[in-house]
């Protein structure tokens, strides 16, 4: 097919391939995009839960008992404390669990060993 301005010759298939070869472009990037942004829904949601928490008991999820003096304090998410592996470093509690035994909160930090 030959353009009447130019008087060029156009090629269709090669042109079709361009437009194809576009196409499914665009559609991947529309997956990666999808999968962004569930990503991010997913955070926000996380997010969101962690704040309704933070409202409801203002950071601290309950008390623990200090080591050397049985004494219950707040446990502050956030806080440092000696790490409970015993390394010598202070960790920063990153959250807590409650042991199923006593039912007491027991704050997750610690270091980690690299393998």
């Amino acid at each position: 097919v030959s353009t009447q301005s130019t008087g060029e010759r156009l090629d269709v298939g090669e042109s079709l391939g361009k437009i194809e070869n576009m196409v499914e472009d665009l559609r991947q990037a529309r997956v990666r995009s999808k999968a962004v942004r569930l990503s991010q829904e997913h955070l926000l949601q996380r997010e969101l839960e962690h704040c309704l928490v933070l409202q409801e008991n203002g950071g601290c999820p309950g008390n623990m008992e200090h080591r050397a003096t049985g004494q219950l304090l707040p446990l502050l998410i956030g806080t440092w404390i000696a790490d409970p592996a015993g390394s010598g470093t202070e960790v920063p509690i990153l959250a807590t669990n409650r042991d199923t035994e006593s039912g007491l909160l027991i704050p997750i930090a610690g270091t980690m060993e690299d393998p």
